[in-house]
């Protein structure tokens, strides 16, 4: 390609070169014949313009040349940093199966208990959990939503002191009287003034669950859902920062980067981020592989959230989990 170009470039400013210099030769039949000093005079200016094109024509093919270069070049880094990403991410999960199978299994903070809302839950049921919402200011929520099998409902933890209320809300077929209840519910749960812990953003997944009114008209702050994925990863790598020997230190010290050696820092680049699982892994050396058991995926959320919230350092979160075992 890079030689193509140096070719036409060539023939190009040949090709002018000899526009320019047939009408500098020819002349008239009836014209008076031109002097000789006159002739030789003309052929300098037409080698001299010549040579100045070919000169152009180098230039040109040079820069050419220079940028198809920077290119290939960049095309080349790009691809070099997703291979090392993929491989790093691909050692990664070896090393997590391998450490899994020593761990225990995950604990939540507190105890809890459970209502299902579904086309058999009575109205007394829902107004009590409207009663408990209105006590509550933080929440952790999960949606699920199976393409295949179009099952669809969402899970939320209202985080209360003593013992936490996990409700599991089933997607109804149809606006009935019973999901005109339940939409009163998530009114108040979604309200401007509470927070709505999430893992990931999960604003345009609401869509799917447009039956309930608060959802179908965008009745809910973008501020009240709190992704704690994102803030997750600026605690961790503010207090497990890099050993003294690790290359990445040299440059940001709370970065991810590929020159990364730490073992307790799994991320190799920025853009990458902490899974749930990875999350509870590396803050409390608990197991939690993700299962069918969505309602522990909230309970996760609420674990993590607590001390990011109290703004726990190191120190608190290895002696809590030395005091666990």
């Amino acid at each position: 390609m890079i030689h193509n170009n140096s070719i036409y470039s060539y023939l190009l400013l040949i090709l002018c070169s000899i526009l320019n210099i047939y009408p500098s030769v020819c002349y008239n039949e009836t014209s008076t014949p031109i002097n000789k000093d006159s002739t030789v005079r003309k052929w300098n200016i037409i080698l001299w313009d010549f040579l100045v094109s070919m000169l152009l024509g180098i230039i040109i093919s040079t820069l050419v040349n220079h940028y198809q270069f920077k290119l290939i070049k960049s095309t080349i880094q790009c691809s070099t940093e997703v291979i090392l990403n993929t491989y790093s991410k691909y050692n990664e999960k070896k090393n997590v199966r391998k450490i899994m199978k020593d761990l225990t299994n995950f604990i939540p903070l507190k105890s809890f208990k459970t209502y299902h809302i579904d086309s058999d839950t009575s109205m007394e049921t829902i107004d009590i959990l409207i009663d408990q919402a209105k006590q509550t200011q933080r929440f952790s929520f999960i949606t699920y939503d199976d393409k295949v099998s179009e099952k669809k409902f969402f899970i939320i933890e209202l985080i209360q002191p003593s013992t936490s209320i996990i409700v599991i809300i089933d997607r109804f077929q149809e606006a009935n009287v019973l999901c005109n209840k339940t939409d009163n519910l998530l009114l108040v749960i979604f309200n401007e003034s509470n927070c709505v812990q999430t893992w990931r953003d999960i604003f345009h997944g609401l869509f799917g669950f447009q039956i309930y009114d608060i959802f179908l008209y965008e009745r809910i702050d973008r501020k009240t859902l709190v992704n704690m994925q994102d803030h997750f990863k600026e605690w961790y790598n503010k207090n497990f920062s890099h050993n003294e020997n690790c290359g990445q230190l040299l440059n940001f010290i709370d970065i991810d980067g590929p020159l990364c050696s730490c073992s307790h820092r799994p991320c190799k680049f920025p853009e990458d981020k902490w899974s749930l699982s990875m999350a509870i892994m590396y803050a409390f050396h608990e197991n939690f592989e993700l299962s069918h058991d969505h309602i522990q995926q909230c309970l996760a959320i609420t674990k993590l959230s607590h001390v990011i919230e109290n703004e726990w350092t190191r120190e608190q979160i290895q002696c809590f989990n030395e005091h666990r075992k």
